[in-house]
């Protein structure tokens, strides 16, 4: 977790730019974690199937967090995924939890997601 948000902070150092972070499962657990603890280097955390029940904190309002999730999903069952942070968007998508990673659905709306322009 120290060398992902020194990863962030030295990313956003070169290029001025804050990073969004992506974590599948219990990855998006840590990326959620980063971002409490690096909040001016990330701007956007993406959880795919991340059990957030377990988080503890509560993000920035400078930072966003997207929450997909699978009500099919049988490791972290519904609503067990959903982000609870003020301003957090929960999207429901369909697919097991491993294929969250492969489904085609999930990669439009990171693509969405991604393309969302940085707030100045």
């Amino acid at each position: 977790m120290h060398e992902l948000g020194g990863l962030a902070e030295e990313s956003f150092r070169r290029s001025g730019r804050r990073v969004t972070i992506i974590g599948h499962s219990m990855g998006g657990v840590i990326a959620r974690s980063v971002a409490l603890r690096h909040p001016v280097a990330v701007r956007h955390v993406i959880t795919l199937g991340s059990p957030l029940m377990t988080s503890r904190g509560v993000m920035p309002e400078s930072v966003r967090i997207t929450a997909l999730y699978s009500r099919s999903d049988r490791i972290v069952r519904h609503p067990g995924a959903l982000a609870r942070d003020p301003g957090a968007r929960n999207v429901e998508v369909r697919g097991s939890h491993v294929g969250l990673t492969g489904n085609p659905e999930v990669y439009r709306l990171l693509g969405s997601l991604l393309h969302t322009p940085q707030p100045s």
